[in-house]
């Protein structure tokens, strides 16, 4: 049962993440990642750790379990990349959107400033 845990490892660290998003109020696919790449990643890894486990649950050394598991390899491997791409896109995203609204506050602080010393010289 110990190898059927760490083959299942990846894919459960994904689903417990999903289960996080889906707590913190997310719907639909954004329970699964914030952008395609990340989301096509997410579920990818998950389906690859469940076929690894099917290949370590059913022997680990017949054709058939040899062949789950590099396939399940194969695709977590592919997915992780995907989802790493997602992540970072997400963060520049992010950091865009930061961005913007420090720019837009300190706007909204300078139009504050020039209307409070005009209301000053009106009274």
């Amino acid at each position: 049962m110990g190898k059927v845990g760490v083959a299942g490892l990846g894919g459960g660290i994904d689903a417990f993440q999903d289960v996080g998003r889906l707590i913190e109020g997310k719907t639909d696919m954004d329970v699964f990642g914030s952008n395609t790449a990340s989301r096509v990643g997410n579920i990818g890894n998950i389906i690859g750790s469940s076929l690894e486990v099917a290949g370590v649950a059913t022997g680990g050394i017949t054709p058939w379990s040899i062949g789950l598991e590099a396939l399940g390899a194969t695709i977590s491997l592919a997915s992780s990349i995907t989802e790493g791409v997602g992540e970072e896109e997400a963060g520049e995203q992010s950091k865009e959107e930061a961005k913007e609204d420090i720019s837009s506050q300190a706007r909204g602080e300078t139009t504050a400033d020039v209307v409070t010393q005009a209301v000053g010289r009106t009274q």
